[in-house]
């Protein structure tokens, strides 16, 4: 009869935890339009300078399930995104070079208000760059929003699919941004 009773005990305990508290993104590489013409490396840099360590906040729901997290670290996803990104553009990368790129990640969240038979959702997302070398300085802002409507519960797939559909656009933008390629190629 306690074998029974532990079974039921941790059969529920485990179907109570089996509802996720995080968020798993996986972005695209982003894809240069053409190559950057550097006659020297940089380095980049991701710095998450978020206020809270969520990336989305549910009202209306449960306490205890209001915010969900990223499955990994915010600042390596875009490093590695990005890294690949100017690899692909064909720009020589060293941790050591003289020109730095430095992305301070200040926003990724999803809002999401959830009521009975519906859901509103928007998304910012706010990266800013500061780029450094022995002649200039660059400095940018890079944001992009969306939203989702939806009848009944906002599902994490949703979610998940679009913040990758926005990190993608947002990267891409920023491989592809004259002003940074022209910043690069005076180096």
């Amino acid at each position: 009869m306690k074998n029974w009773a532990l079974l039921i005990f941790v059969s529920a305990l485990a179907a109570c935890s089996s509802t996720s508290s995080t968020i798993v993104l996986s972005p695209n590489i982003p894809v240069a339009h053409h190559k950057i013409s550097t006659f020297s490396p940089i380095s980049v840099q991701v710095i998450d300078q978020r206020s809270v360590d969520y990336i989305v906040n549910i009202d209306g729901s449960d306490p205890k399930n209001r915010t969900l997290s990223s499955s990994e670290s915010l600042k390596q996803l875009l490093q590695h995104s990005l890294v690949n990104g100017f690899e692909g553009a064909n720009v020589a990368l060293s941790h050591q070079a003289p020109v730095s790129l430095t992305f301070y990640l200040d926003k990724l969240l999803v809002n999401v208000k959830q009521n009975t038979f519906d859901y509103n959702a928007t998304t910012s997302l706010v990266l800013r760059v500061k780029g450094n070398s022995p002649h200039q300085t660059f400095t940018k802002d890079y944001k992009v929003s969306g939203s989702m409507n939806g009848a009944f519960k906002l599902e994490h797939s949703d979610i998940e699919k679009e913040l990758n559909n926005l990190i993608d656009k947002l990267t891409t933008d920023i491989i592809n941004d004259d002003q940074l390629q022209d910043f690069l190629s005076k180096q």
